[in-house]
C-alpha cells in the first residue's frame, strides 16, 4: 500500500556456486549480505528530493570507461554519466556512509561497469571499490539499476500483476529498481584494513588499529574500582547517564 518510491532492505547469508573459491573473502561459497531493493516510479527517475546539497557537492574518485578523474556527484548526475538523480543519490549516500564508518575517502573509488561486463538484468551498474594493499582496487559493493526486470520476471513465471497503480497518472505502473548491495564479511574486512597502521617507536614498531567509534557494539565500560566508600553507587549514578545517549556496559 505504500506509495512509490520506498524500498525493502534484507539481509541474511548468500551462496555462489563458486568453483574454485580463493582470495580470502572475494571468492567464497558461503557470505553474509545486506541488500536494498529500492522502487521507483519509471518515470521519476529525476525526481528526487532526498539527493541534498550534501551529497550532491561529494567529491568521487571516480572510474569511467578505464579513465579516472574527481568528480562531485552533481557533475556526475548533470553530465548523464551516472544516469539518474535516484541512481546519483544511492551511490552518494553509500559513499557518505562508507566515510561515516571510518573509511578513508582516498582509498575509494566508484567505477562504471563497462557494457560487456554488466549483468544481463542491468542497465547500469557502479561499484564502489576500496584499494587493498594486497590486491588493489576490488569490488566493496555494487549499486545497479535492474530496471523492470525482476518484477516482469516474477509476473511472467507466477502469473501475478507485479505493477502499482499510480495515483497521479490513474494509471498502473511496474517499478524500476535500484539495488545497493554489500558483503558484509568484505566491509568487515575494510573496515580493518583501512584502520590499521604501524607506527614507529622507541620500542620498536607498533601495530596500530584506529577503529571509528560508530562501529564499536560497546562505547563507553564504567569500572567501579572498589565496592567501598559510596563508589559503586557513585559508579551507577554514571552508568545511568551515560546509557541515555551511549552503548554502555
Amino acid at each position: 500500500r505504500k506509495a512509490l518510491p520506498f524500498g525493502i532492505a534484507q539481509y541474511g547469508k548468500a551462496f555462489r556456486n563458486e568453483i574454485s573459491p580463493r582470495n580470502f573473502v572475494f571468492r567464497c561459497r558461503e557470505f553474509s549480505q545486506m541488500e536494498l531493493e529500492y522502487f521507483l516510479h519509471p518515470d521519476k527517475l529525476d525526481e528526487c528530493a532526498a539527493l541534498s546539497e550534501k551529497l550532491l557537492g561529494l567529491k568521487l574518485n571516480a572510474c569511467v570507461d578505464g579513465k579516472s578523474f574527481t568528480a562531485s556527484v552533481k557533475e556526475l548526475v548533470e553530465k548523464k554519466i551516472i544516469g539518474t538523480k535516484w541512481h546519483g543519490y544511492w551511490i552518494a549516500e553509500f559513499w557518505d556512509w562508507l566515510a561515516m564508518l571510518g573509511v578513508k575517502a582516498e582509498n575509494l573509488r566508484v567505477r562504471k561497469h563497462l557494457k560487456e561486463e554488466l549483468s544481463h538484468y542491468s542497465s547500469e551498474t557502479w561499484d564502489i571499490e576500496y584499494n587493498y594493499p594486497a590486491w588493489g582496487f576490488k569490488e566493496l559493493m555494487g549499486i545497479a539499476d535492474r530496471g523492470t526486470f525482476d518484477l516482469t520476471q516474477h509476473a511472467k513465471h507466477s502469473k501475478k500483476d507485479y505493477s502499482v497503480f499510480d495515483e497521479a497518472s490513474k494509471q498502473k505502473v511496474v517499478p524500476r529498481v535500484i539495488e545497493p548491495s554489500i558483503g558484509l564479511d568484505r566491509l568487515v574486512l575494510t573496515l580493518i584494513v583501512d584502520a590499521f597502521s604501524e607506527k614507529k617507536s622507541d620500542d620498536g614498531v607498533k601495530t596500530v588499529l584506529s577503529l571509528s567509534p560508530c562501529v564499536s557494539p560497546i562505547q563507553v565500560c564504567v569500572f567501579p574500582l572498589m565496592k567501598k566508600d559510596g563508589l559503586a553507587q557513585k559508579a551507577r549514578e554514571v552508568f545511568e547517564l551515560l546509557r541515555r545517549e551511549l552503548a554502555c556496559e
